[in-house]
């Protein structure tokens, strides 16, 4: 009997301890993830749940949501910048300043063992994001608000304008749609109007798409097919694919802070070359003995050869010659230039189509290529000399 029950007792004892075990583990936090669109932020200092919001380490938080960073340690005061918002707040205030104006932040910064944390919601909001919270997750995932359809439609409004301006032949409201502090403005302002003067295109917007938004940028991605109308001089009827970045003016409306081109792709190959024109027999000699030349100047690695092929009066002139010295270094390469034409030419600058094979004799697996290329040119001192950059409008493994 006395056997039986300390048996029982023992068991009972070992259960308790087992229970207490398993109590113990299953209360044991778990660990807090911060997700912004799509990818983990990893902190310093674990994130913590305080009275049922989610704090973390602040410096990381606003870097990672695009804000510059300046902190006092000594009164312990924040500020942070960023292209759509200023924060400034510390632990010793009940609030914050939001864009120069007052808000609560209802201890939305804390000092913890020596580390400063922000709320996460909080911070996150304010930056423009949507925050959720999943428990069974743990997680807080942060993820960027799209535009509304008023917001959309003025972002979209940025084509309409472009596209309306090219087919009334508009240089100057064409030109007007871009941002007056646009890095490119030059370059349209020295190009858009004489290309304007000399044909009529036209532009259709087969598809658009908000990459990103903001209040202050927004980046623009469409699908464009262009063709040419009328007029005279070279243009290459195509389907492109193009990136604007768009800035708000000072009047609070958008326009195109910058423009790239992220692919082309010709419609007719052929009528590429049926835009030839009839030049200069002395300039068409020339031209075509200056291709030779660079040609030739390949095959025989020699730099100074090519060289003398270019109009070097650019930034990096030196720079690019000398990577030119390390890639005939590393591979030997046979250039084959199957034809040309001269499409537009001027005075003093001409643009050529040629058609070049290009080979790598020391590759076993890598193809011949044939690209049909778009090149410039420009006349130094009675001499045609070819222009940096080349638009590659065709190309195909051989």
């Amino acid at each position: 009997m006395i056997k039986r029950w300390m048996i029982a007792a023992i068991t009972a004892m070992l259960v308790l301890v087992m229970s207490a075990g398993t109590v113990s583990a299953a209360s044991a936090p778990k660990p807090i993830h911060i997700v912004l669109n799509g990818q983990e932020v990893v902190f310093s200092v674990a994130p913590k749940a305080i009275s049922g919001k989610t704090y973390v380490e602040f410096r990381t938080l606003f870097q990672t949501l695009g804000y510059k960073v300046d902190y006092v340690a000594a009164t312990k005061k924040i500020k942070a910048t960023s292209s759509v918002r200023s924060i400034e707040m510390s632990t010793s205030g009940t609030s914050a300043l939001i864009d120069g104006k007052k808000v609560a932040t209802n201890g939305e910064m804390k000092i913890i063992n020596g580390r400063t944390l922000v709320g996460v919601r909080f911070i996150a909001t304010l930056s423009a994001k949507k925050v959720e919270w999943n428990a069974a997750k743990q997680t807080v995932f942060i993820t960027d608000i799209g535009p509304t359809a008023q917001q959309k439609a003025a972002v979209f409004q940025v084509l309409t304008k472009l596209t309306q301006a090219e087919a009334a032949g508009d240089a100057n409201a064409f030109l007007a749609v871009f941002h007056s502090k646009s890095p490119q403005a030059d370059g349209l302002k020295a190009s858009i109007p004489d290309q304007f003067a000399r044909m009529k295109t036209q532009t259709v917007i087969l598809d658009k798409e908000i990459d990103s938004y903001s209040a202050a940028e927004a980046v623009l991605v469409t699908t464009e097919q262009t063709r040419k109308v009328s007029g005279t001089g070279f243009f290459p009827d195509n389907v492109s694919q193009m990136s604007y970045t768009l800035r708000k003016e000072t009047n609070g409306q958008w326009a195109i802070y910058s423009a790239e081109q992220l692919s082309l792709e010709v419609l007719d190959v052929d009528s590429l070359w049926k835009q030839e024109i009839q030049a200069p027999d002395a300039d068409q000699q020339a031209i075509k003995a200056l291709l030779d030349a660079q040609a030739q100047a390949i095959n025989e690695e020699d730099v100074e050869a090519y060289g003398a092929t270019i109009n070097q009066d650019y930034p990096g002139a030196e720079e690019d010659l000398a990577g030119l010295a390390d890639l005939f270094a590393s591979v030997n390469l046979k250039m084959v230039i199957e034809k040309s034409a001269i499409v537009e030419i001027s005075e003093d600058s001409a643009s050529i189509l040629a058609s070049v094979t290009v080979e790598q004799t020391d590759g076993d697996d890598i193809p011949s290529t044939r690209s049909i290329s778009l090149m410039t040119l420009t006349k130094v001192n009675g001499k045609w000399l070819l222009d940096p950059g080349i638009s590659d409008l065709y190309s195909e493994d051989l």
